[in-house]
């Protein structure tokens, strides 16, 4: 008989990652988790959050109009428990301002979950990677930024953006 333990997962499921990643996260370490498209890794993402005391908090390339920075910022401001008015932009100073608040209130970490990240490609360059780097620099203690995509990142975006690894330290 099995024990299931989350949406019908087992509670064996993933062990072996599951530890590592919670180890990461234990740790305050960003990294890229690496699955190929169709296998549930979003899944195993929430599913990892059911296991940590830390705030997750997801931003979804499926839940974007179109891949665009303005969508992206769009997304994390609201999910960060920003209200955007009618026509409005957030700054990334007012997301900023959001995460700080959210790294405050809480005892733990908070988790950034960007799931698919590589069907941004078009937006992905150094800009936009330094913005993110702006945004963990709020407590690089805090914060843990966990890239969900289909092919290791490091691999993929290495000769286009410079410093990566200071964002995505590690592949799982």
């Amino acid at each position: 008989k099995l024990n299931y333990d989350f949406d019908g997962f087992t509670k064996d499921f993933c062990k072996d990652s599951t530890k590592e990643c919670l180890g990461l996260i234990d740790k305050a370490t960003s990294f890229n988790l690496v699955a190929m498209s169709g296998v549930g890794i979003t899944f195993f993402a929430q599913y990892l959050e059911t296991k940590s005391k830390d705030t997750f908090v997801f931003i979804n390339t499926y839940e974007m109009p179109e891949f665009s920075k303005d969508n992206f910022y769009e997304q994390l401001y609201t999910k960060l428990g920003g209200e955007l008015k009618t026509g409005a932009e957030p700054k990334i100073e007012e997301i900023k301002c959001l995460l700080d608040l959210k790294v405050r209130s809480s005892k733990h970490k908070l988790v950034l979950v960007i799931n698919r990240l590589d069907r941004l490609d078009k937006i992905l360059d150094q800009n936009f990677f330094d913005i993110l780097r702006f945004f963990k620099d709020v407590d690089r203690s805090k914060i843990v930024m966990i890239f969900v995509s289909s092919r290791p990142i490091v691999d993929q975006y290495s000769t286009k953006i410079k410093d990566l690894f200071n964002l995505a330290s590690k592949t799982v």
